[in-house]
């Protein structure tokens, strides 16, 4: 039996009996190899549970119908105890398309663009990490609504922007308690210089673009921290409570300048994990807006970062057996 496909079989009881789960893996045992094929086989407000990928990454493919993908997490042999298999469910570049509006992703770790071409789609707890040939990480389309990036990890390490908001007339676009990483000089990390509402809050920022590297025009720009980068804000936004390295927002409203970001965060442990702030009485506890904690942990409206982007379900964390099967010990506990 393989420590992935464990994973997949607790899960199944998670879910209502009127929509179909497939299961994913490049190990034998599960319904299909690739998620495309998992995609071509699924019904509208189906479930494919995707095991992590020990050697190549899924390839990518387009969405064209509602579903729900779920993957283990990544930084799992970081995190310890989370996962019993702690490989990663990589995957490359993906399209959400007409038909696909509705679509969550959860706990999968991208290797290649996100272009979203439809309304109310939602990554969630996801990793983005981009290391060469891409221009743009996650592109919104023009005239969208309702699309949610949250509790993820996004870094792009050459290429463009993190992000990127394209267009006119785009509404309800929420990216919240990610970190988000974009370390080239000549692109933003943040691109929504055309006019668009939502949210951009209780993010970790850094941007390699000194001069402009977050560019937004309208939305809620609240309890960030800005760790380096220029900020150029349009429009109607006024931000507040936000931390910055430098001066980059006027010191109003409760944004903070010239901040020492080593004394904001714990700054040891894994990779995502030290990126939680430093409490009691660090420069971001609740010091951001109505009296929440700055950056991506907070909790206050329930959406705080979740270590590895673990899915909310069962998961096990410990498998052993002998060779025969005969002497099998599972350890499983319950996410949120």
């Amino acid at each position: 039996m393989k420590t992935c496909l464990v994973f997949l079989a607790l899960v199944l009881f998670s879910f209502s009996v009127q929509a179909k789960v497939w299961t994913v893996s490049q190990t034998p045992g599960a319904n299909f190899t690739t998620l495309s094929a998992a995609h071509a086989a699924a019904a509208s407000g189906d479930t494919i549970l995707v095991a992590g990928t020990p050697s190549v990454a899924y390839p990518g493919f387009t969405f064209t119908k509602k579903l729900y993908v779920f993957g283990p997490g990544f930084f799992l042999s970081q995190n310890t105890g989370l996962q019993a298999d702690t490989n990663s469910a990589k995957i490359g570049a993906c399209s959400f398309n007409s038909g696909s509006s509705g679509t969550v992703v959860m706990g999968m770790h991208f290797i290649g663009s996100i272009n979203i071409n439809t309304n109310n789609i939602t990554l969630k707890r996801i990793r983005l990490e981009l290391t060469s040939g891409f221009v743009n990480g996650i592109v919104i389309a023009n005239n969208l609504n309702d699309i949610t990036i949250t509790q993820s990890f996004l870094t792009l390490h050459s290429g463009g922007a993190v992000l990127i908001s394209l267009g006119t007339l785009d509404s309800n676009i929420i990216i919240k308690n990610n970190f988000i990483e974009g370390l080239p000089t000549s692109y933003r990390t943040i691109d929504g210089s055309s006019a668009f509402t939502g949210s951009i809050s209780n993010n970790i920022i850094y941007a390699g673009h000194s001069t402009v590297g977050v560019d937004i025009d309208s939305p809620v720009f609240n309890n960030n921290i800005i760790r380096n980068g220029g900020i150029n804000l349009n429009g109607s936004v006024t931000p507040y409570n936000n931390l910055c390295n430098g001066t980059q927002l006027a010191a109003i409203n409760g944004n903070q300048q010239n901040v020492n970001m080593t004394s904001v965060f714990v700054s040891s442990g894994t990779s995502d994990g030290k990126w939680k702030i430093a409490e009691p009485g660090g420069p971001a506890d609740g010091a951001g807006f109505g009296g929440v904690d700055c950056g991506m942990f907070d909790t206050s409206e329930n959406n705080a970062y979740v270590l590895s982007g673990v899915p909310p379900m069962p998961s096990i964390y410990e498998f052993t057996a002998n060779s025969d099967l005969s002497n099998v010990t599972v350890k499983a506990k319950s996410n949120n």
